[in-house]
C-alpha cells in the first residue's frame, strides 16, 4: 500500500471520527441552549433513543430562508406538538417551535407549555422565556394576567412576575400602576424588583421625567430612587456627572408636581455614592446647605453611604472634601471626618497615619479623627498609642468620654463590654 493511499484513508477516518463525535455530543445536552436555530433544530430531529429521523437539513434552510417561511415552519411545528400527548412533548422542540416563529402565537404557545408534562424546572425555563420575551411583542398586561392566572403559587410564580417586569417596555409609571394593582404583598414585591431592573437598562441619556405618574408607596419610592442611583454605573467617566445632574433634577421636579416624597433624594444618593461618589457628595453638600435634606432621609445611613463612597475612590481625597469649615460647626458634621478616617484606617494604615502625621489639623473635626485613631488603636490592642491619641483631643466632652471607654476596654482585656 502506497503512502498516498494510507495518507487518504487517515483523513477520511479523522472526519468519520469528528462527524460522529458531533452527532453523539450535540443532541444530548439536557439543558436547552438558545444559540441557534441549526443547532436546535438537528437536536430536535432525533427521537428519544438517538436515532436519525430525517437528514433533510438542506431543504430546512430553504424552507426558513425568509421571515414568512420561518413563520411557516414555526406554525407548523407547534400543530404537530398540540397533536402530541403531554408526555410526549420536549422542551426542546417547544423552544424550537417558539424560535421558528411560533412564539407570535402566544396564547397557544403559552397553554401548550402550560398543559405539557414537565417537571417544575422546564416548565419554569419555558414560562421564563416567554415571560422576559414576549411582553414587547403581544403587550405586557397580556403577559402578567397569564402568570398572574397561573395555579401554581409562591418563589416561583413571584420569579415569572419579576421576569414580566424585566421584559416589558412600557414606562416605569405604567409598570409601577400594574404593580400596584397585584393583590399580594410578595408578588408587589416581585414586580417592584423587576421595575428596577427595567430602570437600571434605560439608556444613558434616555431618562425621562415628564411621563412619571405620581410614585405612592415607601417602596416603590426606594426601589425606583436606588435604581436611578445605580443606573450612572452605566455611564462612561465623561458622561456620569451630566447624567447625574439630569437624574437629580427630574427627581426634583418630581417632587415639586407632587409625584415624589422627599426621601427619593436619600435613595437616590445613597446609590450614586457608589456609582458618582463626588457628584453626590457634591449634591448632598448643597442639600445640607440648603436644608433640603432636612425632610429626605436624615435618619437613615445616607451621609455614610456617602462617606464610604468618598474613602473608595481615595482616602486623601475623602478628607479633603470633608475637612472643611462647612461641615465643622454641627456635630453631626464633624463626626464624618472621624468615620472617614477610620475607614481610611482600616484600609490603608501607613498612607492614613502618614496623613495624620504631616497633617496641621484642629477643632472639632480634629477631635473626631483623633477619637477614630483611639479607637482603632483600642481594636488592635495598642493602649498606650490610644492614651496618647485620647489626651490630644481638645474638646473635654468628647475627651473625657474616650478616655472613659478606653479604661474600660483596657480593663476587660482588649474586649468590648
Amino acid at each position: 500500500m502506497s503512502f498516498r493511499k494510507i495518507a487518504v484513508g487517515i483523513v477520511i477516518l479523522a472526519f468519520c471520527l469528528a462527524v460522529a463525535a458531533i452527532y453523539l455530543m450535540g443532541p444530548r445536552r439536557g439543558v436547552l441552549e438558545i444559540d441557534g436555530v441549526g443547532r436546535n433544530y438537528a437536536s430536535a430531529r432525533r427521537n428519544r433513543n438517538g436515532s436519525e429521523v430525517t437528514s433533510d437539513v438542506n431543504g430546512f434552510w430553504k424552507s426558513i430562508s425568509t421571515p414568512e417561511g420561518l413563520r411557516r415552519e414555526g406554525k407548523v411545528r407547534l400543530s404537530k406538538l398540540r397533536e402530541q400527548k403531554p408526555e410526549d412533548r420536549t422542551e426542546s422542540e417547544i423552544m424550537i417551535a417558539i424560535e421558528l416563529g411560533a412564539g407570535e402565537d402566544f396564547e397557544a404557545i403559552w397553554g401548550l407549555v402550560d398543559s405539557s408534562d414537565f417537571d417544575a424546572d422546564a416548565k419554569y425555563r419555558l414560562l421564563s422565556y416567554l415571560c422576559t420575551s414576549f411582553p414587547a411583542k403581544v403587550g405586557f398586561e397580556v403577559v402578567l394576567n397569564k402568570v398572574v392566572g397561573l395555579r401554581e403559587s409562591g418563589a416561583w410564580k413571584n420569579q415569572l412576575i419579576s421576569a414580566t417586569f424585566r421584559g416589558a417596555r412600557d414606562s416605569v409609571s405604567t409598570m409601577l400602576s400594574n404593580a400596584s394593582k397585584l393583590e399580594y404583598s410578595d408578588e408587589r414585591t416581585a414586580a417592584l424588583k423587576g421595575i428596577s431592573w427595567r430602570i437600571h437598562a434605560i439608556p444613558i441619556g434616555d431618562i425621562d421625567f415628564s411621563g412619571f405618574a405620581k410614585i405612592n408607596s415607601r417602596e416603590e419610592t426606594k426601589i425606583v430612587g436606588e435604581a436611578l442611583g445605580e443606573r450612572i454605573r452605566n455611564a462612561d467617566r465623561d458622561q456620569k456627572t451630566g447624567e447625574f445632574d439630569a437624574t437629580l433634577s427630574g427627581l426634583r421636579q418630581l417632587i415639586n408636581d407632587g409625584k415624589a416624597d422627599q426621601s427619593i433624594l436619600g435613595d437616590f444618593l445613597s446609590a450614586a455614592a457608589d456609582t458618582s461618589p463626588l457628584d453626590a457628595w457634591r449634591a448632598w453638600r448643597a442639600m445640607v446647605n440648603e436644608r433640603d435634606i432636612q425632610n429626605a432621609d436624615s435618619s437613615s445611613n445616607l451621609p455614610k453611604c456617602l462617606v464610604d463612597g468618598l474613602v473608595k475612590i481615595g482616602g486623601a481625597v475623602a478628607m479633603e472634601n470633608l475637612m472643611v469649615p462647612e461641615l465643622s460647626a454641627r456635630p453631626a458634621d464633624a463626626k464624618l471626618s472621624g468615620l472617614a478616617f477610620y475607614r481610611w484606617l482600616a484600609k490603608d494604615m501607613n498612607g492614613a497615619t502618614a496623613w495624620l502625621g504631616g497633617g496641621d489639623i484642629s477643632g472639632l473635626q480634629a477631635d473626631y479623627v483623633f477619637q477614630a485613631t483611639v479607637q482603632y488603636n483600642m481594636e488592635h490592642e495598642q493602649f498606650d498609642a490610644a492614651k496618647e491619641w485620647a489626651l490630644r483631643i481638645g474638646d473635654t466632652k468628647i475627651r473625657d468620654a474616650t478616655m472613659k471607654v478606653l479604661a474600660a476596654r483596657e480593663a476587660n482585656g482588649g474586649k468590648e463590654k
